[in-house]
């Protein structure tokens, strides 16, 4: 049984994909520290990793820095998975900026904005505007 891609909506490993579009699919890593980051980053939520389960190398720029880790045979990229083609946005995961406390208006301090605007507008007149059209005009 060969090692599958585990992204959503990813085919790369399977039987139907073309084979001569074969990709490079990578194990998750053997450390849990690692492996827990590459699963977080995964825009599907996996349970439990296999050892058939991979991640193929379109998830990752083309100048990934690769490395053989513990004298493995192939080298695995350095870095968790970052591109994700085939998911819709609304799925992929992103860092969010922090949430700031929202002020809620009451009702009574609607109704006073309502009459402070209106002394504002009385306050914004023109008292010389007669004046002003007078001295364009010449």
């Amino acid at each position: 049984m060969g090692r599958k891609c585990s992204v959503y909506g990813c085919t790369s490993g399977y039987s139907s994909e073309d084979p001569a579009k074969k990709v490079s699919i990578f194990k998750f890593a053997d450390d849990p520290e690692e492996c827990r980051q590459w699963v977080t980053c995964l825009p599907n939520k996996l349970q439990n990793v296999t050892k058939y389960m991979g991640i193929c190398a379109l998830h990752w720029p083309a100048n990934t820095p690769l490395m053989r880790k513990n004298r493995g045979r192939y080298p695995c990229p350095t870095m968790p998975p970052s591109i994700f083609p085939n998911v819709p946005p609304s799925c992929v995961l992103s860092h969010m900026a922090c949430t700031r406390p929202t002020k809620k208006t009451l009702t009574s301090a609607r109704n006073i904005d309502v009459y402070e605007m209106e002394a504002f507008k009385e306050q914004d007149l023109l008292k010389s505007y007669s004046c002003h059209l007078l001295c364009c005009q010449e």
